[in-house]
């Protein structure tokens, strides 16, 4: 069994994707319940034969602040939409052509892109060792 905000639920094939609607979100919220997120990336490696390690640690507003913002969204879709708003945003500073990973975008991009990231609510700590 499992814990969700609608109670206790024993895991199934049936139930594993049974996601509350945007609706149920609202209301939910609305009754005092709340939920957060923090992402981390956390990579380990060698570059020129010396070790590195680069740890991203991502706090999204708790989701009784992005219902304020967004009503029935959630700590998933929220931060979704402003990465697409602001990678959006910023292609006119992009000069590459063609298909790449982020991290090869230019520094002074990618610099941008996350203090626009931040400026959105998204709270982002970057740890180099």
């Amino acid at each position: 069994t499992y814990r969700t905000l609608r109670g206790e639920k024993k895991l199934s094939k049936e139930n594993i994707l049974d996601l509350p609607s945007p609706n149920q979100i609202y209301k939910l919220v609305k009754q005092g319940n709340n939920a957060f997120c923090i992402i981390v990336v956390d990579v380990q490696g060698k570059k020129d034969k010396i070790r590195k390690r680069i740890r991203y640690e991502i706090l999204l507003p708790d989701l009784q602040i992005i219902n304020t913002l967004h009503p029935g969204a959630t700590y998933i879709s929220y931060p979704t939409g402003v990465a697409a708003a602001v990678f959006t945003s910023s292609l006119s500073r992009i000069k590459k052509y063609g298909v790449f990973p982020p991290e090869a975008v230019a520094v002074d991009v990618q610099k941008y892109l996350f203090e626009q990231l931040q400026k959105s609510g998204l709270g982002i700590n970057v740890i180099k060792e």
